[in-house]
């Protein structure tokens, strides 16, 4: 394990007040009275920066992370938090890492630990597992397109992604192994460093480490794309955050969908990989390249066309799920629409999905 960095915390420069220019001015004025009202112009001083707040602020944290490389896909667990309560989880880490398999269907599947409780999941997330005695703690589960036969070069860029939301600095090629464990099928990292809430965005970009690239200097933000559309009745807006340009939610008594829109770099975009990592979170086989055509419709989104597909998933699944998607490209990105949850909810809105589909605009 990496030895925790520590930083200096950072004290925040505080702007001179102009009191005694003040003074002077009204000791000059004296009592006479003014003629006319007198206009000034005074220098506006910018506020002082915030103090650091403890959401904000490098903290001690350690990050346990797996990686598994499946048919089409690869697969990331991570758990992040305080190092304490991490080394607590440990050996349940362990013990999960060691029960995960790869389904017929190339999904996965393993073992709760004691005490640990399951949530479905939603938007790019294909479960969320969380530890018994804090709610705050989870461990989170994400299948993203394998595109590239070098599945070392991926490993290494995710370690290294990993590794940056730490506060470490990247491994080689030569140096990335000897810091994982393997538990059966899946590479296991043990990282502890600082964090101060980087999530995806920390480090290089996502989709390129997800390509094998090599790490790279983060370029500054592109000014997000305004997005403007026709919000269905009945649909809660959630807020954009993180990978999400927006999120919506229907709920009832029948149960609840979530609708999300992100984008990806455009290497992330391959649609048998994309459609058959959706098809695997509703217990669905995977398809062919032969059978994709039939398994696709084109539908106008955001003045174009894009590929839909609608996918009931398993009659038989204890906790049957349903999602509607649309992929399209634009530009450098590929863009994904997504309603996932109850098939009853997704099958009375799939009208409205698409309505709100190609009432999208890019502004």
């Amino acid at each position: 394990m990496n030895t925790m960095l520590k930083l200096a915390p950072l004290v925040p420069t505080r702007p001179r007040f102009l009191a005694a220019a003040m003074i002077a001015l009204l000791i000059a004025s004296g009592c006479h009275r003014s003629e006319g009202i007198t206009q000034y112009e005074v220098e506006r001083l910018s506020p002082a920066p915030a103090t650091p707040t403890q959401e904000t602020a490098s903290r001690p944290e350690r990050m346990l992370g797996g990686m598994l490389a499946g048919k089409d896909q690869m697969w990331f667990f991570k758990l992040t938090g305080p190092p304490d309560k991490i080394a607590s989880l440990t050996a349940d880490f362990e013990q999960l890492m060691a029960s995960v398999e790869l389904t017929q269907t190339g999904s996965v599947q393993w073992k709760l630990p004691s005490g640990w409780t399951e949530e479905a999941g939603q938007g790019m997330r294909f479960a969320t597992l969380r530890p018994p005695g804090d709610d705050k703690l989870e461990l989170t589960i994400i299948p993203l397109p394998q595109t590239s036969d070098d599945l070392d070069g991926q490993m290494l860029a995710n370690v290294n992604r990993w590794r940056g939301q730490v506060g470490l600095s990247p491994a080689t090629a030569e140096s990335w192994k000897a810091d994982t464990r393997q538990f059966g099928k899946v590479v296991a990292v043990d990282f502890e460093g600082t964090s101060s809430g980087g999530g995806m965005s920390s480090a290089a970009p996502f989709a390129n480490m997800m390509r094998g690239a090599p790490p790279q200097e983060t370029p500054p933000p592109a000014a997000a794309p305004k997005l403007a559309y026709q919000l269905p009745e009945g649909w809660r807006d959630r807020g954009a955050g993180g990978m999400r340009k927006a999120a919506f939610e229907v709920a009832s008594t029948a149960g609840r969908v979530e609708i999300t829109l992100i984008d990806l770099d455009r290497g992330a975009g391959d649609r048998l990989a994309n459609i058959n990592r959706w098809r695997g979170q509703v217990g669905l086989p995977p398809i062919t390249e032969a059978e994709l055509p039939k398994a696709i419709n084109s539908v106008p989104i955001a003045g174009q066309m894009g590929d839909f597909v609608e996918l009931p998933g398993d009659p038989a699944a204890e906790k049957r799920q349903s999602i509607l998607g649309v992929i399209f490209d634009r530009g450098v990105q590929t863009w994904f629409l997504k309603m996932q949850g109850s098939p009853e909810i997704a099958a009375a809105e799939k009208e409205h999905f698409l309505e709100f589909a190609s009432s999208l605009k890019f502004e």
